[in-house]
């Protein structure tokens, strides 16, 4: 569980941030598990916005077009001889809190 928390803290800065792509700051890393072992990690991101507000598919898209890079700074971060290949899952945003009539 210490290499999923170590992807898992690694790919939340990667994505905030350090690549310059504004698809990818509104992504957050929700949960990293083996899957279905630690050779290859399911990364579980949700987004900031609304599900109406973004396509799934072209999010993954985009992730499988910086998949080289995240896992090259995977490796950085993790110290490992081998580097997990990283397979990416969109979660259905949260809902907004209801407002309160107080």
């Amino acid at each position: 569980m210490q290499l999923c928390r170590q992807v898992l803290e690694t790919l939340e800065m990667v994505l905030s941030g350090e690549i310059d792509d504004d698809r990818l700051p509104i992504l957050h890393v929700v949960e990293v598990v083996p899957a279905p072992d630690s050779s290859r990690m399911l990364v579980t991101l949700s987004a900031d916005i609304a599900d109406t507000d973004y396509d799934p598919d072209e999010i993954i898209s985009t992730l499988s077009e910086y998949a080289d890079l995240l896992r090259m700074e995977v490796a950085a971060a993790i110290h490992r001889k081998k580097t997990p290949q990283l397979l990416f899952h969109l979660a259905p945003s949260p809902m907004p809190p209801l407002d309160s009539d107080d």
